[in-house]
């Protein structure tokens, strides 16, 4: 009764990006980080002069903690997330491992290459607390999903512990309130490229009506969305359990659309994962919050939102002020304001109009592709930018496909979403004033872009594991680089 469904949340195409708005509220054109992912092996990451999203809500009075994928930069302990505002860190810091190994084969030399090709033998093991590397003994043969559920409750426990007291402190002798938490939780599963779930999540999947007819991929996907509800479920009885409800906002987000290659879809929406159409992007998103907070809750919110939104958002909720900061907003242009980020609180909660006028889905300049909504109209440039024509994944690209229209259009489309949500057919009048209108805003944001980081960056062999005992560490650091790089 006190959710709201946010049906028109976009993220970014891929997780890098996506994950440079939610800790910064900049879009990521602005980060450098709008390109493809960082690769592990490239000295790079969210730049360190942004102030990110957990020190403005510390300044704010909040304990901060963060479980799961980073996926930010570690080249640099100044990369790393207790150095970027959170307290403590359990998880990873690349892009994607093993879910049981813990182990993550990357490539290292020169510039990201499409299609990816990976350095042989090039297997790191990647698994933090703080900004120390654990060793294989303390989490291998343990699933990720299971070591993030783990520590959300150890996390959300704790507070509930150091609350109850200070509640009762509170009560007996008028000491100073309790401290609040910002918990960022980034879950590991589903992720592309790795598959093996529990045994117990494959017998949920199995147990589902449909699932004789799940392919192999479609069932090791399954499992694993199973694993992320456990963990959803498991952060929200902690939160029960702990008496913590009626003071908890809960936000859930998805980083990016599906990959179609993997047994995963965005049926009936058009595209996947690294595309700018709206399966690639339209992210699946709720929030829960106490009557106090969304007084209007039990219902679906339709206004525009984007993931860069969230930081202005929740800094605002914890009484802080503007984020970012006009100044940092204008140090981009005054037309790069337009689509930072917003503080979204009063438009969700009293189910209000949104106060986003323009989303802009990307602007690649490595590819050149890219996409700007505006109100009901899109407008997309390339939108498969760069990746294999495929409507909806691998799995159901038949139904409802649209069969005289190529999936990769050439140049710029405009498409209107309001008559067209799935994308099937670009509208074709000539003499439509908003294709025009909306390509002069596309061109404006484009110019504001700095340059891609995970393009320009190169690979750099010194952050190979083999030189740091089988680890993806912080290699520019001295204690890495005397103990096994001699440079």
């Amino acid at each position: 009764e006190q959710s709201v469904m946010l049906t028109n949340h976009y993220a970014m195409p891929m997780c890098t990006p996506s994950r440079a708005a939610l800790m910064s509220g900049h879009h990521p054109i602005h980060t450098g980080l709008h390109h493809f992912v960082l690769l592990a092996s490239q000295a790079s990451g969210l730049p360190l002069e942004m102030e990110t999203t957990p020190q403005r809500l510390k300044a704010a009075g909040y304990k901060t903690a963060a479980v799961g994928k980073w996926h930010l930069g570690f080249a640099r302990y100044a990369y790393l997330p207790t150095e970027r505002g959170f307290d403590t860190f359990y998880g990873y810091v690349t892009g994607c491992q093993d879910y049981w190994t813990h182990d993550n084969d990357e490539w290292l030399e020169g510039q990201r290459q499409m299609p990816r090709v990976k350095t042989p033998g090039v297997v790191g093991h990647d698994y933090y607390r703080g900004r120390t590397p654990l060793a294989r003994g303390e989490v291998d043969g343990t699933h990720g999903s299971e070591l993030i559920e783990r520590e959300v409750a150890a996390v959300i426990g704790a507070h509930a512990r150091a609350t109850a007291a200070a509640r009762g402190s509170m009560e007996t002798t008028g000491s100073t309130p309790y401290t609040p938490l910002f918990l960022y939780v980034a879950s590991q599963a589903p992720h592309v490229g790795y598959t093996g779930a529990p045994d117990w999540a494959y017998a949920q999947v199995d147990a589902m009506p449909s699932a004789s007819a799940f392919s192999e991929g479609r069932r090791e996907v399954a499992a694993l969305v199973v694993c992320l509800e456990r963990l959803v479920r498991t952060t929200v009885t902690s939160i029960e359990e702990g008496g913590l409800t009626d003071d908890t906002v809960l936000i859930f987000v998805s980083d990016n659309g599906p990959e179609g290659a993997s047994g995963a879809s965005a049926y009936p929406y058009r595209g996947k994962k690294r595309t700018v159409w709206e399966g690639g992007t339209r992210s699946i998103a709720f929030i829960h919050a106490p009557p106090r907070l969304m007084p209007a809750g039990g219902r679906s919110y339709d206004g525009l939102l984007h993931i860069s939104d969230w930081p202005a958002t929740l800094v605002g909720l914890a009484g802080g002020s503007e984020y970012p900061s006009a100044e940092a907003k204008r140090a981009k242009g005054e037309t790069a304001a337009a689509i930072s980020g917003i503080d979204v609180w009063d438009a969700v909660s009293k189910a209000l109009p949104s106060p986003r006028t323009d989303l802009l889905y990307n602007y690649d300049q490595v590819i050149g592709c890219g996409a700007l909504r505006r109100g009901r109209y899109k407008l997309v440039q390339n939108g498969n930018c760069g990746t294999p024509p495929q409507l909806f994944g691998v799995w159901d690209t038949d139904e409802g496909a649209p069969a005289a229209h190529e999936a990769d259009g050439e140049g710029f489309q405009l498409y209107d979403l309001e008559t067209d949500p799935f994308e099937r057919a670009p509208v074709v009048d000539p003499g439509n004033p908003v294709a025009a209108e909306l390509r002069a805003a596309y061109e404006a944001y484009s110019a504001t872009a700095v340059e891609a980081l995970s393009w320009t960056t190169p690979g750099d062999t010194a952050a190979s594991p083999a030189l740091h005992e089988g680890r993806w560490v912080p290699w520019l650091e001295e204690e890495y680089r005397e103990a096994g790089f001699d440079g």
